[in-house]
């Protein structure tokens, strides 16, 4: 004796109504099209991300992700207990982050933006604590900062200041706003 399941609905959902599209569409392009559409399109809010780092007492989590927006990709920078659990705190348009870092004592949190500059946030109050120059403008052209940490102190941050498209990297140190 076989047990059959049945499962009907009146109403079908949008998830499956985009996978009979594409099902429909894979027919036409072939099983390798339909699977492309579909990882493309079955779901425009998620997003991808590009940085995350848990504080010095792994009490908190700060994330940066990309997302569609008006502008094509916005970046979303985060902050919270865990990752289901976090409060944006900078939307800073179609920039990229691929690095963050906290200060030793976890009071607060940067993100480097484009790789030439730091954003920072008080890990308490989600507020804007200062925006620190990594990077002139020029410089930023050509190179990049990256393997970015803070002093004991939270007073001054070393990186290393390198080519975009070549090696040889060297040291650069800035001062950080209190």
């Amino acid at each position: 004796m076989s047990a059959q399941r049945t499962v009907s609905s009146a109403n079908p959902s949008r998830t499956t109504l985009r996978l009979i599209g594409a099902l429909v569409l894979g027919v036409a392009l072939g099983a390798a099209g339909a699977l492309l559409v579909t990882a493309r399109t079955t779901d425009t809010s998620r997003r991808r991300e590009t940085a995350r780092t848990l504080s010095p007492d792994r009490s908190r989590v700060a994330l940066a992700r990309e997302s569609r927006c008006g502008e094509g990709i916005c970046l979303e920078l985060a902050l919270g207990a865990s990752e289901n659990a976090t409060t944006v705190i900078g939307a800073p348009g179609s920039r990229t982050c691929n690095e963050i870092v906290w200060t030793p004592d976890g009071s607060r949190v940067a993100f480097v933006i484009d790789g030439s500059e730091m954003t920072i946030y008080d890990a308490r109050t989600l507020k804007l604590a200062g925006m620190v120059r990594l990077l002139t403008a020029e410089a930023a052209q050509t190179r990049l900062a990256r393997g970015v940490t803070f002093s004991e102190n939270g007073r001054a941050a070393t990186f290393d200041d390198c080519p975009r498209t070549h090696s040889g990297c060297r040291a650069g140190v800035v001062g950080v706003p209190q």
